[in-house]
């Protein structure tokens, strides 16, 4: 491994890439390409990639670990709702910036009827529903869910990513709903421990 993490923004105009040496922590390349989103986004992403390898060696384990986000004006909105601000709130956030998203909302605790009418109102691309470690808190996370699965139309897709000590039963909640409901592995399984790759990629599947 040679140290380099490459970070992505796309933007309406132009696709930006950095690369980063984290050894010497300093700037190891730097190249924008035109987007591409009047057809497919990721060709600008490819010819990003193309141009900083003439620059710094970018292999399939740079690729991976890429981090990307969205300045475009447009772009995949999602809404965060977690347990606790600092912990499963924050990780779900880093998930789906992780994965190009702009975060239209954030929310903690219990839902209250107001927040949902709020989340409903900005009709998000995706609710990522997080709470709890494995194993631990899962009251919050089913309040919420119970929720979400009564919501209106606005609110399509639910990717769950928290306890999943609660799966069984949020299934059975979304049971019957005109949702979408994807489940993947909790952001942040054990306190203080981060694993936010699934979640980013079933967001990146997803759109």
């Amino acid at each position: 491994m040679n140290g380099i993490r490459i970070f992505i923004d796309f933007g309406s105009t132009f696709t930006k890439m950095v690369a980063f040496d984290l050894e010497s922590e300093t700037v190891a390349g730097r190249v924008q390409v035109p987007s591409t989103v009047d057809r497919d986004i990721t060709c600008g992403l490819e010819e990003a990639f193309a141009a900083i390898s003439r620059e710094v060696k970018v292999g399939a384990l740079e690729r991976k670990q890429a981090v990307a986000c969205s300045s475009a004006a447009g772009g995949l909105r999602i809404v965060c709702v977690g347990l606790v601000p600092d912990y499963t709130t924050k990780a779900g956030r880093m998930a789906a910036l992780g994965a190009g998203a702009r975060i239209v909302g954030e929310y903690s605790f219990e839902l209250s009827a107001e927040e949902l009418a709020e989340i409903e109102e900005i009709a998000p691309d995706i609710v990522l529903l997080t709470g709890g470690t494995d194993g631990g808190n899962k009251k919050v996370l089913l309040y919420n869910a119970s929720l979400l699965a009564r919501s209106g139309r606005e609110i399509r897709n639910v990717i769950v990513a928290g306890n999943k000590s609660a799966y069984d039963e949020i299934k059975s909640i979304f049971a019957g709903s005109d949702k979408k409901i994807i489940f993947t592995r909790n952001v942040m399984p054990e306190l203080g421990v981060l694993d936010v790759d699934p979640a980013n990629r079933e967001i990146r599947e997803l759109f």
